[in-house]
Order: C-alpha cells, then sequence, then structure tokens
C-alpha cells in the first residue's frame, strides 16, 4: 500500500486511530484507465491513432474490521456505511464529491475529489474476529493535487523603466516583474490568478507548453481560476 493516513469526509481511517475505529486499511488499488482510438490505414500497413488519453480515476480500497466482540465490529462497519453511501439528493451543487485526503511514500499529503462508486462489501466467518471489507470511489480527474495552497502577491510589473498601469505596444516581458509561486511535489496544480484593476487586452502564457487565455477587450478585476 502506497497511502496512509487516508481520510475521506473528514473521517480518518489511518492506523494511528485504528484502537477507535476498529479499521484497517490493507490495499489500495488507484490505477487510471488510458483510452486510445486506433484506425487501420485503408490502403497501407500500420494504423493511426487518437491522442492517448486519460479516463477518471477508481479507488477500491480493502482492509479489516476487528474485534473480539460483536460490539467492537460493529463500531467499525457502522464508520464505514456512514461515509461510504452516496447522496440522497444529488443536485449540480452538491453531486456527491468530497475531499479524499492521504499520505504517500514521501510523506506528502495530497488530496482529490471523490464520490462513492460502490457500495461496501463485507465477509466474515462464524466465529472469526476479522471481517473483510472493501468499497469503491470515483474521481473524474486522473490526477490529484497537494494539500496545501501555495500563494503568492505583487505590484505593479515594470516595462521599459516605467510604471504601469498603461497601455502597452507591446506585451509585457515575462521575465520583468515576474511572481513566482512553488508548487512542492510533482503534482498537478490548478490555480487562481486575480489581477485587481482595470487590464487592457490580458492574456496569461503558459511559457513551457505555449498555451495562452487572452481576451481582446478591457476588463476590471481579471480572475482566472482553473481550482
Amino acid at each position: 500500500m502506497i497511502i496512509r493516513d487516508f481520510t475521506y469526509k473528514g473521517i480518518s481511517l489511518s492506523d494511528s486511530v485504528a484502537g477507535t475505529t476498529r479499521i484497517v486499511i490493507q490495499s489500495v488499488d488507484k490505477d487510471v484507465k488510458l483510452r486510445t482510438a486506433i484506425f487501420d490505414r485503408v490502403n497501407y500497413h500500420g494504423a493511426s491513432s487518437s491522442y492517448t488519453l486519460a479516463s477518471g480515476r477508481l479507488f477500491t480500497i480493502r482492509g479489516v474490521i476487528f474485534g473480539a466482540t460483536r460490539a467492537d465490529r460493529a463500531t467499525g462497519q457502522t464508520t464505514i456505511n456512514n461515509i461510504i453511501t452516496p447522496v440522497s439528493n444529488p443536485n449540480s451543487t452538491n453531486r456527491g464529491f468530497y475531499p479524499l485526503t492521504w499520505k504517500d511514500d514521501n510523506g506528502n499529503i495530497v488530496t482529490t475529489d471523490v464520490k462513492v462508486f460502490s457500495m461496501p462489501t463485507y465477509k466474515h466467518d462464524n466465529g472469526s474476529d476479522i471481517i473483510e471489507f472493501s468499497f469503491e470511489l470515483y474521481s473524474e480527474e486522473s490526477y490529484y493535487t497537494g494539500n496545501a495552497d501555495s500563494t503568492a502577491n505583487g505590484g505593479y510589473g515594470y516595462y521599459g523603466g516605467a510604471t504601469l498601469p498603461f497601455t502597452l505596444s507591446e506585451p509585457l516581458d515575462g521575465a520583468i516583474g515576474g511572481i513566482s509561486v512553488n508548487n512542492l511535489g510533482n503534482f498537478d496544480a490548478p490555480c487562481k490568478i486575480e489581477v485587481i484593476g482595470n487590464v487592457v487586452a490580458p492574456k496569461i502564457y503558459n511559457a513551457t507548453t505555449g498555451v495562452f487565455y487572452g481576451l481582446s477587450s478591457t476588463i476590471s478585476d481579471f480572475i482566472l481560476d482553473t481550482r
């Protein structure tokens, strides 16, 4: 298992509280399916393929509930049954997704939003102190992120020794007046960028991928939020 300190809907299923919850998680599968469409070439050898894209991430959790008495084992079942259940009235503002957090082998706390995909199943032999269980959670995203937000603030940028704001004849050099935000860990980083004040034709450019987002108008209090 490469997941520790598993927490869902604010309830910890960590080994450190197993004496209270009566639950020990033994394995977590969190594979992502990739999809590629392949089309055979009509008049020649080989084939053409689409982009290889990732689907959502399915978490399959397996573990045991332990206890010398039925009451002890019922404690673990109640905990799982209370949190591993779909929302009773899903709607556009509550689709049943809640934060799932855990700690990886590097000690990083990471998170993603998941919903219940399958209800808990239990296996118990008469006279045994152990109940085996499993359930599944689903994330619409193939990635997960760090649990800590990083923020940075800056003043006006500079171009040619002049202080903004004023309309430029060419884009502001990205190497001048830049703001750095650290992304700790090898995780995707959804971000919120906010510029307070009037902005003429703003453009946000990813220098690594070449992707940009821009508007050809004057706006006030520009906000880009991909979180």
